[in-house]
């Protein structure tokens, strides 16, 4: 994967403005264990329009059997990478074997710029030699007080070994909208045992 990674590509939905400041969040150990590091969970930076924009990085989503070790690989970051708003740099989560797929991450719509049009996306890349990826991944983004987004994503002929944009849907924020959160998932439930997945995050920043 090393020429491949070299390439990722920080700006799958278009290129958007270097983040004028990037925070990362981190978790908080609940382990006994205080060597621990505490990992990252999400990057927020904004764009050159005044926009907030999130990375919502894989120790901060909700992956099922991502931590047995005969399911789901934490893996260092790639070579090569830098520390950006798209999350280069982080912690990435790589299938090695299942049945039942699925990711799924949330954030407060309060986090989001009100009037702004944001694309919601994974960000994920399918390794050489992956398998049993015959049956398309089911896409979905819930909002509160609004019909869920749901779409279906063949995964069986995109390119191997580069990072790919899995678009899930489109959200905008009214002024004055109170609380709630966005709910986006990512699934396929059996049909084939599959491997060779790599999930860099979930991306939700505005449209170009």
């Amino acid at each position: 994967m090393g020429t491949a990674l070299s390439r990722l590509c920080p700006c799958c939905f278009g290129s958007p403005a270097a983040p004028a400041a990037t925070i990362t969040e981190r978790s908080t150990s609940t382990t006994s264990d205080k060597t621990q590091p505490e990992r990252p969970t999400k990057k927020h930076w904004v764009d050159e329009k005044g926009n907030s924009c999130f990375m919502l990085l894989p120790r901060g989503l909700s992956i099922a059997w991502a931590e047995d070790p005969s399911y789901w690989a934490w893996l260092p970051p790639p070579p090569g990478e830098g520390s950006d708003g798209n999350a280069a740099g982080e912690e990435v989560a790589e299938l090695k074997n299942v049945w039942s797929l699925e990711v799924n991450g949330k954030l407060e719509l309060s986090q989001l710029t009100p009037g702004a049009t944001y694309e919601v996306a994974f960000e994920v890349m399918l390794k050489q030699g992956c398998a049993g990826w015959q049956v398309p991944v089911d896409l979905q983004l819930e909002l509160p007080g609004a019909r869920a987004q749901g779409r279906k994503e063949s995964m069986e002929k995109k390119a191997r070994g580069q990072w790919l944009p899995l678009k899930v849907g489109d959200v905008e924020v009214e002024k004055g909208q109170q609380g709630g959160e966005l709910v986006v998932t990512m699934s396929q439930d059996g049909g084939h045992w599959k491997s060779g997945l790599v999930v860099r995050g979930i991306r939700i920043a505005p449209k170009t």
